[in-house]
């Protein structure tokens, strides 16, 4: 795969059309803070 091909993919994965990275960030970041509480509030 060429680095113009990884450009590619990333402009389209990364367009801000689109709302899936925003939503997978989301969802990554709750995952995250909910695993720190329980661990924090044990």
């Amino acid at each position: 795969m060429s680095i113009q091909d990884r450009y590619d993919t990333d402009s389209l994965v990364s367009s801000p059309r689109s709302p899936w990275p925003y939503v997978a960030g989301f969802i990554a970041v709750s995952a995250i803070a909910s695993v720190l509480a329980s661990a924090f509030l044990g």
